[in-house]
């Protein structure tokens, strides 16, 4: 029986602050996140040393459910 799932976000890109409040954390912590490496890989890359700060949302939840999942048979969402 094939079952999918779908997982509904708002926005395939999120500042830190909208991460924040998307996953329940404070901003500092996602901060801290930003700066330590925890989210490099979900990070844009800045083309300019002082443009702001972004984070590939759809990218994060999709490894994080497929993680906890065990597999990928899910489909997300963006936009409401």
């Amino acid at each position: 029986m094939e079952t999918r799932i779908s997982i509904r976000i708002p926005s395939a890109l999120v500042s830190p602050s909208e991460f924040a409040q998307l996953e329940g954390l404070s901003r500092n912590t996602v901060y801290a996140w930003c700066c330590r490496g925890v989210l490099a890989k979900y990070m844009r890359p800045k083309v300019k040393g002082r443009s702001r700060t972004k984070i590939y949302y759809a990218r994060y939840k999709s490894n994080q459910i497929a993680e906890s999942l065990g597999h990928s048979r899910f489909e997300i969402v963006i936009g409401e």
